[in-house]
């Protein structure tokens, strides 16, 4: 009479061991994967309203400007016609004339009350924003907006452009 084996050979054993093993890994690497997109996509994010935020600051700019009776590009055209950085807490640094325009090595830091600022005081972002303002008719400005950031290995960057009227 012959006996039955009820149990699994070592070649049945080795089989069903590797295809766990892949089953784990396909779902680790997925895993990874989802994790780095939404770290990305939350980064993006964030620069699009650093970058919908200098457009408010230089549109805000420009209401003041006019309000008060002012040339409407005064205070930001010509300190911005090569780049410069806008906060709303220390506008376009008028106060010091050594930290006019865009400094590369500049980083925003986010203030105790929410806002992204230049000064000093706050936490550090990896975010660096560059405003370039030109005037390209008389009553129409074209603002421009680039948001660079360091992440997953790659410099990392969002380019936003808008026309600005004046009000007249």
């Amino acid at each position: 009479m012959f006996r039955q084996n009820r149990g699994f050979t070592m070649l049945e054993m080795i089989v069903a061991i590797f295809i766990l093993a892949v089953a784990i890994i396909g779902c680790y690497y997925a895993f990874v994967q989802i994790s780095s997109a939404t770290a990305l996509i939350s980064s993006r994010l964030q620069a699009a309203y650093l970058a919908h935020e200098a457009f408010e600051i230089v549109r805000n700019m420009r209401d003041s400007n006019w309000l008060s009776g002012e040339e409407w590009g005064e205070g930001f055209l010509t300190i911005c016609a090569v780049g410069c950085q806008l906060d709303y807490k220390a506008g376009t640094y008028e106060a010091d004339d050594t930290s006019l325009g865009y400094d590369i090595d500049d980083y925003l830091n986010l203030s105790a009350d929410g806002f992204y600022t230049y000064a000093i005081e706050g936490t550090p972002t990896k975010f660096k924003r560059k405003v370039t303002v030109s005037s390209t008719e008389d009553h129409l400005f074209k603002v421009s907006v680039l948001i660079e950031w360091y992440e997953l290995n790659a410099e990392r960057e969002l380019f936003a452009e808008e026309e600005l009227y004046d009000w007249y």
